[in-house]
């Protein structure tokens, strides 16, 4: 019945391809349509992270290695070395309050000590 009906909506099909090549047609289409193997691996996020690191030591003049030890726990996590240019270095800080304590604690002799840890010359810090 489906065979008579695909005949009169196009006369003249069956005659110029064979059951064979319609199978293959479909196998073809098959083909093309399936998905892809999801890559579950996570090594195209780890290398991304590693890019990123790598770039954030490079601009912040070997800062961002020693940054955990330097700093008190709490103010290293809420705050990260963002770049270092023409001796001014600039720290980002995820909130007000983190970029208080920070200040507070680069004020009571902290700034000296990121000031040392840094392999190039710092001549202010600056806090965003």
């Amino acid at each position: 019945m489906l065979n008579q009906q695909r005949e009169k909506a196009m006369p003249g099909l069956r005659s110029c391809m064979g059951r064979g090549s319609w199978i293959s047609q479909i196998e073809r289409l098959r083909r093309f349509r399936t998905p892809r193997a999801m890559d579950l691996s996570m090594d195209r996020a780890l290398g991304a992270e590693e890019k990123r690191l790598k770039k954030q030591t490079r601009v912040v003049g070997g800062l961002g290695e020693k940054w955990e030890e330097i700093l008190p726990p709490e103010l290293a996590l809420s705050s990260t070395p963002e770049r270092l240019s023409g001796g001014v270095l600039t720290i980002r800080t995820a909130d007000s309050a983190a970029r208080f304590a920070l200040d507070r604690w680069l004020r009571s002799g902290g700034e000296q000590l990121v000031k040392g840890a840094c392999a190039v010359s710092v001549v202010r810090i600056r806090l965003v």
